[in-house]
């Protein structure tokens, strides 16, 4: 779980991990990559949450989703979207950063507008026809405007907020 260093199991839940634990988790975030699924699990799990997110990576232009997902309490998973422009900004920015260029391999095909509004709109149709899903779109949010919006939802769920947060 994402909590804050020392205190507990530190295992983390990040990028689909141990999904059989993630009944456990007070949240469970989606999204593809780059929508600061991570940077939020750990912002909200230094705030006393059970955070566990699970990236959206088609293969073969669809969404493989663990069956765990469907088992768990519906009302605890957060959808994570972004502008796909802003997306393919992002994560050309990171391969440019990774040393990684356009050329290789297929690192274009993960930054190409193309790939970028292909993973938004499979992540779309997924929440669609999840409506208990809350969605929120996190282009140009803070991690802590993302992570208060996330809060206010769980609350208005009448889900369980932690004291350090109250």
């Amino acid at each position: 779980w994402w909590k804050v260093m020392g205190e507990g199991d530190d295992t983390g839940q990040d990028d689909g991990a141990m999904p059989q634990h993630w009944g456990d988790a007070d949240i469970l975030l989606l999204g593809v990559s780059r929508t600061g699924k991570t940077p939020l699990s750990i912002y909200l799990g230094q705030r006393g949450f059970k955070v566990a997110n699970l990236p959206l990576v088609p293969i073969n232009d669809k969404l493989h989703i663990p069956k765990q997902l469907y088992e768990i309490d519906q009302m605890r998973i957060v959808g994570l979207l972004i502008d796909p422009d802003i997306l393919r900004a992002m994560r050309s920015t990171r391969m440019e950063a990774m040393g990684v260029g356009a050329e290789r391999s297929n690192t274009g095909a993960y930054s190409s507008r193309l790939q970028c509004r292909r993973e938004v709109q499979l992540a779309k149709d997924l929440y669609q026809t999840n409506a208990t899903w809350p969605v929120l779109d996190v282009t140009h949010r803070a991690v802590e405007e993302s992570a208060a919006r996330i809060l206010q939802i769980m609350a208005e769920r009448g889900r369980y907020i932690p004291t350090s947060m109250e």
